[in-house]
């Protein structure tokens, strides 16, 4: 299977190429058409001292295809299938919608993953869940929305606070490592706000590319930003499990998360 998705906005398009996972070539500005030129333009060479064989970046990264950052499902089954490769089994594409099944068949685990992009807002809603299909329990660690950023958003927005002093902003620096936010308080806090910003340098009100993200859900969370060796960059935000907190037996989890990704272009 290998073919292009292009959902598409008023102002935005969504590009997705569809091969063994799908994988997220453009997230930006509305593209009117898809020519073969800026198919190949996309194309990334092997680089020096790296996997022989090109690894995408996928709307749930795996661990045991070689991404070496942050995966977006962790988990095991009695210590085994803790590196699960999934596959692309079935596509239900729509004018503005797209959803993914992909399936283990080592690790006898289902993704179901939903991108959706509305018409008239640009909003984009990504939507992940998992199903155990083996006869023994699965273990889940982490389930969490993965989403690609271009390189030249280089500064990230953060907001923290206390009570009566919420909501302030904190700026740096998004070109190498990341940033990894956490909320163990079990619901909303003033301290960590399940969302970010990130776009060009000095970005504002005014001027700049800017993209928001906002986690669904209220309790213990998760939210990462990484930039990788190679320069691609990623955010990633979820529900904060616990130890123990997750672990099922021939059925579907839906995470309680869902998650809003608004892209903002301002000139």
């Amino acid at each position: 299977m290998n073919k292009i998705v292009h959902l598409k906005s008023k102002n935005s398009s969504l590009i997705i190429k569809v091969d063994r996972v799908p994988e997220i070539l453009h997230w930006g500005a509305a593209i009117s058409q898809i020519d073969d030129d800026l198919l190949l333009s996309t194309e990334r060479p092997i680089s020096q001292a790296r996997l022989d064989v090109d690894v995408p970046l996928s709307l749930c990264p795996e661990l045991g295809s070689g991404h070496f950052n942050a995966p977006g499902i962790e988990g095991h089954r009695a210590g085994y299938d803790w590196a699960p490769v999934f596959g692309v089994t079935a596509e239900d594409v729509k004018d503005n919608s797209a959803k993914f099944t992909l399936v283990d068949s080592v690790s006898d685990l289902q993704l179901d993953i939903e991108v959706k992009l509305d018409f008239e807002t640009d909003v984009v809603q990504k939507r992940i869940s998992v199903t155990n299909k083996g006869s023994s329990e699965y273990y889940l660690n982490k389930l969490s929305s993965t989403l690609p950023l271009p390189q030249h958003a280089s500064e990230l927005m953060s907001f923290h606070g206390r009570w009566s002093r919420e909501f302030q902003t904190h700026r740096q620096s998004f070109a190498h490592g990341g940033f990894m936010q956490e909320n163990r308080r079990g619901r909303t806090s003033h301290e960590n706000f399940p969302g970010l910003l990130l776009g060009t340098d000095n970005f504002n009100e005014q001027s700049g590319l800017v993209w928001g993200f906002h986690l669904g859900w209220s309790g213990n969370h998760q939210i990462r930003a990484d930039v990788k060796s190679d320069g691609r960059r990623f955010v990633q935000a979820g529900e904060l499990l616990l130890s123990g907190r997750r672990h099922f037996k021939q059925k579907k989890l839906i995470p309680h998360h869902g998650c809003t990704l608004v892209t903002v272009r301002q000139v």
